[in-house]
């Protein structure tokens, strides 16, 4: 023990000097003590959720990459698949060469279905945008519009999920005649007014033909210019007389 922490008492003797205790912080510098703490523990807990999104999501995209690994390699083999499908289409049922086939596409159905590929029938089913692609309508009225009629190229699935969609003809609905048009309604007069203008004036004979219209059309044309000839000559010598008059 060092001479600063005793002291001399009355018997010569040195006592011990109790130790003197701090002042406690003001109240302020505990709160922004407890403030900063709940900051950082909300940080960890921000930095933890993180993390653990991370590993979740890190965990599905390699799951997703181990799945879906094959799905370039599956469609480039559904191309050679495809041609032997129309090959064996297009062979007789009894010729051993085209069942030979069949046992190949089937063995190979099932390969592939282990690894989650498989095929899905869409004939006479309705069409859906999401899993086929429509060539052509077809007008039809065996079947309700939209229905797939026919199926050129299968659609495949690889875990549930679409790996090529199907090539399909598409029903479409017959084009109903146009409706026919209603002849018109002859008008009515309603006052005598209005049936006189429809009769011809008095001295004009009615045309029985074709010709007898057109004559009596090129007639009036012709005593319209006449007119508009007489009122050229007036109007000619009524300029004529003012101008011998100044």
């Amino acid at each position: 023990m060092s001479e600063a922490d005793t002291e001399p008492t009355e018997d010569g003797a040195d006592a011990p000097v109790a130790p003197k205790r701090e002042a406690p912080p003001p109240v302020d510098e505990l709160a922004k003590a407890k403030e900063s703490a709940a900051n950082w523990k909300a940080r960890a807990q921000r930095a933890a959720a993180d993390l653990s999104n991370f590993r979740k999501r890190a965990l599905k995209e390699h799951q997703d990459a181990k799945q879906f690994a094959v799905d370039l390699l599956l469609k480039d083999l559904l191309i050679v698949v495809d041609n032997l499908e129309r090959a064996v289409g297009a062979a007789e049922d009894a010729d051993p060469v085209a069942q030979g086939v069949r046992m190949v596409l089937t063995q190979f159905t099932n390969v592939v279905g282990q690894y989650g590929a498989k095929p899905f029938d869409s004939l006479g089913d309705e069409f859906d945008p999401n899993q086929h692609e429509a060539m052509t309508q077809v007008v039809t009225d065996e079947h309700p519009p939209g229905t797939i009629v026919e199926v050129f190229q299968r659609g495949w699935t690889l875990h549930e999920r679409l790996a090529r969609p199907a090539m399909v003809i598409v029903a479409a609905a017959a084009t109903p005649p146009p409706a026919p048009t209603p002849a018109p309604e002859p008008e009515q007069a309603s006052e005598p007014e209005q049936a006189s203008e429809s009769e011809p004036p008095a001295g004009q004979e009615v045309p029985k033909s074709l010709e007898d219209a057109m004559a009596a059309a090129e007639a009036a044309v012709d005593r319209v210019k006449a007119e508009r000839k007489a009122e050229e000559s007036a109007a000619q010598s009524a300029e004529t007389t003012e101008e011998e008059q100044g």
